[in-house]
């Protein structure tokens, strides 16, 4: 009689770092919660990153129509990462008070580029994102940040729904 095939154990799962996009909503809340149970489980380190997204319009009225007055971008940019930096620090006290690992940056530029950029820079294990349920119009003008993660991270991204009254 033939002895059955070996199955091979499961591989280990372990994560060390964890990526978490805040964008200072209830439902990035609920995806940083989510992670810091996972850093706390897996001994983890959180990685809070807020992205200031480009103003892209802004930006090309101020090269090609020089003479229009303009408002100088690179200041409210800066200012926007100062502002960022300065909400990110409560969340990442918190989280160090709870005995995580955590610290947290400030980006500019295209939102889910930048969150992939920063994943691959950390050698990211996970990424938590919460993901806002715009559908329709909203989600063409928006565009899907967590969309785009899914399908180009290069590590597994977990999504955390908001849940509403709709959702069972």
């Amino acid at each position: 009689m033939n002895a059955p095939p070996m199955i091979p154990p499961p591989a280990r799962f372990s994560l060390h770092r964890i990526i978490v996009p805040i964008d200072f909503s209830e439902p990035s809340a609920n995806a940083l919660n989510a992670a810091a149970e996972l850093a706390e489980k897996f001994q983890a380190e959180l990685c809070l990153v807020h992205v200031v997204p480009a103003l892209l319009y802004a930006e090309y009225l101020a090269a090609y129509q020089p003479a229009t007055p303009v408002i100088d971008f690179s200041k409210m940019n800066d200012g926007a990462l100062r502002e960022a930096e300065i909400r990110l620090g409560p969340l990442v006290e918190e989280l160090t008070q709870r005995g995580l690992k955590a610290r947290a940056v400030a980006r500019s530029g295209d939102v889910a580029q930048e969150i992939l950029d920063f994943a691959g820079l950390e050698s990211a294990d996970l990424i938590v994102i919460a993901t806002h349920g715009h559908s329709g119009i909203k989600r063409f003008v928006l565009g899907s940040v967590t969309e785009r993660l899914i399908r180009h991270a290069a590590c597994p991204v977990f999504v955390v729904r908001l849940k509403t009254s709709d959702t069972p």
